[in-house]
């Protein structure tokens, strides 16, 4: 059929009654796409603010009951994992009401039997687990508890006992967690003494660590604090240094306070120092107390001179008081005069902030390789690994024996509760605790796959004691001479060029493992399975710390990103803020966007204690195009250092959520903090550090050691300041969406983390390991599970976004869609 020009032959012809019936339907179907797009609009809508709130319950009963189309647009897979949650978090709210009941428990329990730091440490554990953690501080039994245990500090501290009284200290600062409480000041100063102690009489704190465990009914091995003198230590101590320092916080620290504080801190170390028994044995002028009176007298004079001054000092006023005080020490207790400098330095800084600190001589060198992002030495992590529960001094056919201990058996549960983290003195009550109703023990044995179960009727009478920690291979870095050279994860490290190292700390253990590249070092290991120490030469290189990590180690020990391949969800784990941290970052997000596609990301700043100012800047400008990042403001309020975004920085535009808890600090604080403000990330997990002061490094007495001072308080894009001040009511970074983890859960989840990144032979690699899917499948990361879950919710959301308007979504890497220059390609 031929049409004429202009003429339409399937639509109707201008004029005719077919042609106001098919505008009719044209409307009617406009009308109908117009209804559905605004539903869709609203269950879009409705996701994404559940995900965000997270509520998760809500959410449930609107992808089932919703009407949307689970096939078309992948919701099964979130209905899944929403039905999985309710199944943890049901899960979850069981155990910890178990939990706080038992910690409850046992807290009454050990204070009416006597064991005080025991009690407290069950009291913090229920203080992290009760309902309302105010209402627990003011139980009876909790006060109670507080009471006896200041009174056993205050009679510690009158026997001079400062390890017993500091670690009383601690466990009561831990629980109420308030640094302008009497205890949090307690703890400062009994931690002066044990600073004194450690630098001074190592012998004086060895003794009286022994003592108490003695007094708990522990056994210990012999401490050691290192052989470093304290002459070796102080050496190129100088006067200048002092002064130097003082005049530099006095023109530069973010509080401004003036001389005063500064002086009187220092006084008050002294007085710390002249008074901290057993000094005698260092300092044989300190056994007159003749001496030491009329140098504390002088002392607390100037003090309260200091105190009653209603001007600010002049230079030249300081430097008569600081050779009044060195004086008046000749004529008295006759210190060595670098032991004074070193001792008011200390006490100066110590009293404007936790973070202000001098850079001495002998630290120089470790404080560089521990801030470059390099270092040499083999390539190892090592830690000192904690001993286990051990069963000792077990006689063949006692009661113990009878009913099936051995000696060496490592206890790791009592009833069904965890107690590799306590105390061997709790363990050793607990199990002669004859409660008449029986008491089932889990121990690990050496040569069994699987915990040998002990019961007794009536508790059993057993010796245990946590042997001093081995220094062990956490892991070897990939690449490095370490990992070429054949160590292996659970390797034990004997040797150093033939000295045992039984005996050593870790700081001499990175001392001597770590040297010039190019030199060799021979490790003699211990490895399980293999009768004879292996001896291995290695020869040291300039080693690169990893700071980015993914989800899984691959087969070629390269990581994989990605923590939900279907939906296409990336994980990044950056474990502190070095030179390569945001290069590194940007190769990882574009090796997923050039694979498969990059549509959500996790980033998991928990436990980041913090770096480079400037490549947390870097790190939040991969996400952020424009705007203010930072800045830092001085004690008078002044805005200064402004931090601003680029936009030929920033990756492509997707949904992301940012990781943080109590351990994240300093730059993780400022990348979390300015990608809330900014709406570009949501943030899931706990509170953070409150760390939010700036150190800025300046040379004192020529160069030959730093100040690391506070100068400035770094303040987010809405005006938000970081840091934790003493009388802070609010502080750090708190997220968008609040969950919590219980202590149990975290050393879980850390553990289970920690196993899957270890580098292992390619032989157990083969044989297959634990999947980190697991972590998700068995509920033991609630804080990574809601993450994964919110970007499941929002990619679902996005999809019937795409559906309902006709629109189908752009390839990830169209800049059609996301115009932006990728950073690192």
């Amino acid at each position: 059929m031929h049409h004429a020009r202009g003429s339409n032959a399937w639509g109707p012809r201008p004029g005719s009654l077919r042609q106001w019936l098919w505008l009719l339907l044209i409307a009617v179907a406009a009308s109908c796409a117009s209804a559905s797009a605004e539903a869709v609009d609203d269950v879009v809508g409705q996701l994404t603010t559940m995900a965000e709130a997270g509520q998760f319950d809500r959410m449930l009963d609107l992808v089932e009951n919703g009407g949307i189309d689970p096939d078309g647009n992948r919701v099964d897979d979130l209905i899944r994992s929403l039905h999985l949650h309710r199944k943890h978090v049901d899960r979850w709210s069981h155990d910890r009401g178990i939990a706080f009941e038992h910690a409850v428990d046992e807290m009454g329990v050990l204070l009416d039997a006597g064991f005080i730091e025991d009690a407290l440490g069950f009291a913090i554990e229920a203080h992290g687990l009760a309902p309302d953690a105010d209402v627990f501080l003011q139980d009876v039994r909790t006060l109670r508890l507080v009471k006896q245990a200041v009174d056993r500090a205050d009679r510690a501290e009158g026997k001079d006992d400062w390890v017993e009284a500091a670690n009383l200290y601690r466990r009561l600062d831990l629980l109420f967690d308030d640094r302008a409480s009497v205890h949090h000041k307690n703890l400062k100063r009994a931690s002066q003494h044990i600073r004194v102690m450690r630098m001074y009489i190592p012998d004086r704190l060895r003794k009286l660590s022994e003592q108490r465990a003695k007094r708990r009914g522990e056994q210990i091995d012999p401490i050691h604090f290192g052989d470093d003198t304290w002459e070796e230590r102080l050496k190129g101590v100088s006067l200048t240094m002092l002064r130097d320092a003082l005049y530099e916080v006095h023109r530069r620290h973010v509080s401004n306070r003036g001389y005063v504080p500064q002086l009187q801190g220092a006084i008050d170390t002294l007085i710390v120092l002249i008074n901290t028994d057993g000094m005698e044995a260092v300092f044989p002028s300190l056994a007159d107390f003749e001496a030491i009176a009329r140098f504390e007298a002088d002392l607390l004079d100037r003090r309260q001179a200091l105190g009653d001054l209603k001007r600010e000092l002049k230079r030249s006023e300081i430097r008569m008081i600081i050779r009044r005080i060195m004086r008046k020490n000749r004529e008295t207790v006759k210190l060595p005069d670098a032991v004074v400098i070193y001792e008011m330095t200390e006490g100066s800084l110590a009293a404007l902030d936790e973070f202000t600190s001098v850079i001495w001589p002998y630290d120089k060198e470790q404080f560089r390789r521990n801030t470059k992002g390099r270092f040499p030495g083999v390539g190892i992590q090592i830690s000192m690994s904690v001993g286990p529960l051990t069963v000792i001094d077990l006689v063949e056919g006692s009661a113990a024996h009878a009913v099936g201990f051995r000696a060496g058996d490592e206890v790791v549960e009592i009833d069904g509760y965890d107690v590799r983290g306590y105390s061997p003195r709790y363990v050793m009550w607990k199990t002669r605790a004859e409660s008449g109703g029986g008491i089932r023990i889990a121990v690990e044995r050496k040569g069994e796959a699987e915990p040998v179960l002990i019961e007794a009727d009536h508790g059993v009478t057993l010796t245990v004691k946590r042997p001093q920690g081995r220094l062990t291979v956490k892991s070897p870095l990939r690449g490095t001479p370490a990992y070429l050279g054949g160590v292996l994860a659970e390797d034990v490290i004997a040797t150093v060029d033939g000295d045992p190292t039984d005996d050593w700390t870790l700081d001499q253990a990175v001392r001597n493992i770590t040297g010039p590249p190019g030199t060799a070092v021979t490790l003699g290991i211990e490895r399980r399975g293999e009768p004879d120490l292996i001896d291995k030469t290695i020869k040291r290189a300039e080693i690169e710390i990893e700071s980015i990590k993914g989800w899984r180690l691959k087969g070629d020990d390269t990581w994989d990103f990605y923590v939900d391949r279907g939906r296409r969800i990336g994980y990044i784990r950056l474990s502190q803020f070095i030179p390569q941290s945001s290069d590194d970052m940007n190769r990882a997000i574009n090796q997923m966007d050039d694979g498969e596609g990059l549509e959500g990301l996790i980033l998991d700043l928990r436990f980041n204690p913090g770096g480079l100012l400037n490549k947390a800047v870097d790190v939040t400008n991969a996400f952020v195009k424009t705007g203010l990042i930072v800045s830092t403001v001085d004690a008078d309020g002044k805005v200064t250092d402004p931090r601003r975004a680029s936009p030929d920085r920033t990756h492509r535009d997707f949904p992301m959520v940012v990781l943080i808890n109590q351990g994240s600090a300093s730059a993780s604080e400022i990348v979390s903090g300015a990608l809330q403000d900014h709406g570009r990330a949501t943030v899931v997990g706990t509170r953070s550090f409150g760390k939010g002061s700036v150190q800025d490094l300046y040379p004192i007495d020529r160069g030959h050691a730093l100040l690391k001072l506070t100068t400035h308080h770094y303040r987010l894009p809405l005006n938000r300041i970081i840091h934790r001040e003493p009388d802070s009511t609010r502080w750090g970074i708190e997220p968008n969406l609040i969950v919590e983890m219980s202590d149990d859960q975290v050393r879980e989840a850390l553990k289970r983390r920690q196993n899957l990144d270890v580098l292992r032979r390619r032989d157990e690699a083969d044989a297959g390991g634990e999947d980190p899917q697991n972590i998700l499948d068995e509920g033991l990361d609630p804080q990574l599970e809601v993450a994964l879950l919110l970007l499941k919710a929002k990619a679902v959301a996005r999809n019937l976004m795409f559906a309902g308007h006709s629109t189908a979504p752009q390839a990830p890497g169209d800049p059609g869609r996301y115009a932006t220059k990728r950073p690192g390609s």
